[in-house]
C-alpha cells in the first residue's frame, strides 16, 4: 500500500476472464461479528462509512431507496448485494446477496473485510473491490 492509501492488485489468472491491474484506495475495514456472518444474512455497515463512501439512500423524510452494489472479490468475481437503510434499527446494511458471498468465501466471526474504491476504472461508483481474511483456526 502506498502513502496515499492506494494499492495495486493484480489478477494472476489467464484467459478470457483476466483483468488488468487495478489501482485501489482503502475506504474502510470491518471485523466481522457473528451477526454479520450468521443467521441475519446481512452485513452492518457503520454509519460513518456508509455515509462517507456509499451512495446516498435518503430521498425524503423517513424515505430511503435501495441500491445494488457490485463487490469484486479476491478472485475477481463480481457479487451483487443490496445496500439499504433499515429505518426501524437505523442501520445501513448489505443484505440480499450477502449470504451467498459469506457462504462462498466461508467468512467467519472475527474475520476482516476491507472495502476499496477502484481508481481510474470504467466501472461506476457502485463497484467496490473487497478483500477478506478469516481468523486463524
Amino acid at each position: 500500500m502506498s502513502e496515499n492509501g492506494s494499492s495495486t492488485s493484480s489478477n494472476h489468472t489467464t484467459g478470457i476472464n483476466a483483468r488488468p491491474m487495478q489501482q485501489r484506495r482503502l475506504l474502510f475495514q470491518k471485523i466481522l461479528s457473528s451477526s454479520d456472518v450468521g443467521r441475519f444474512n446481512r452485513l452492518v455497515i457503520p454509519s460513518v462509512h456508509a455515509r462517507a463512501h456509499f451512495p446516498t439512500l435518503k430521498i425524503g423524510e423517513n424515505m430511503y431507496k435501495v441500491e445494488i452494489l457490485r463487490l469484486i472479490d479476491n478472485q475477481n468475481r463480481t457479487w451483487e448485494v443490496k445496500f439499504e437503510f433499515l429505518l426501524r434499527s437505523k442501520t445501513f446494511v448489505l443484505s440480499r446477496g450477502w449470504k451467498k458471498f459469506v457462504r462462498h468465501h466461508d467468512l467467519r466471526k472475527d474475520g476482516v473485510i476491507r472495502f476499496y474504491e477502484i481508481i481510474n476504472s470504467e466501472r461506476n461508483h457502485l463497484h467496490y473491490s473487497v478483500e477478506y481474511e478469516n481468523p486463524p483456526p
